[in-house]
């Protein structure tokens, strides 16, 4: 697989970001009177937008409490983002090492944009060539609208591009982008969930990543 640009998802590939996400949607649950989640039970519910998180975490709520939590959870995560947040071992050195040899990356997550935007300059200042949230206007992934915004901006083709992801949504991305894939095991789905779908690059530690390029 020779490639020349990377486009990687954030939660589960970049960055720990589980207790964050997890106690800021309990703090906005208690908050509007519901009962706290499991981390687990958050997380699984995670990877297709805040939105849509809060909605799965709160399924009887009527369409005004969801929005009053919803905003309650982005002021409260936008404040404790990076409380918890740990980056995933080997990530930092081999991000380091793709810069050396001029790749161009990029980072898009279905996470609000001004967010995923503090977020990474925070762990990763100066890695990355663009960066990419959720906005107003630009379909989240499992659609290929996110991925196609960065290459253009990155200015190499899908065939030069690869995508690199920890779920199955990050997997249909990949392939309603029409872009090869590289799938972490050690995010937020399982080995087993992602071999089941049929993902052909599962690789189990960041540094593997370089093995693939």
């Amino acid at each position: 697989m020779k490639k020349k640009a990377i486009v990687f998802d954030l939660d589960g590939t970049l960055l720990d970001t589980r207790e964050d996400i997890a106690d800021s949607v309990n703090y906005a649950l208690k908050l509007n009177g519901l009962d706290e989640l499991e981390l687990d039970d958050i997380i699984e519910k995670t990877g297709k937008g805040n939105r849509k998180l809060i909605r799965d975490c709160a399924p009887l709520a009527d369409d005004k409490t969801i929005e009053k939590i919803y905003s309650d959870f982005v002021k409260y995560y936008s404040d404790h983002a990076m409380i918890k947040t740990t980056i995933y071992p080997g990530m930092a050195e081999t991000l380091v090492k793709l810069k050396e040899k001029g790749y161009k990356m990029a980072v898009v997550s279905n996470k609000i944009d001004s967010i995923t935007k503090k977020i990474v300059n925070h762990y990763f200042k100066d890695v990355f060539d663009y960066v990419l949230g959720g906005v107003d206007g630009v379909k989240l992934k499992p659609a290929p609208d996110m991925v196609y915004v960065a290459i253009y901006n990155l200015k190499f083709p899908v065939i030069d591009t690869v995508y690199i992801g920890d779920s199955l949504v990050d997997y249909e991305t990949a392939i309603n982008s029409k872009m090869s894939s590289i799938i972490v095991s050690y995010g937020y789905a399982s080995r087993f969930e992602l071999e089941i779908r049929g993902c052909p690059i599962i690789i189990d530690e960041a540094k593997d990543i370089l093995n693939f390029l």
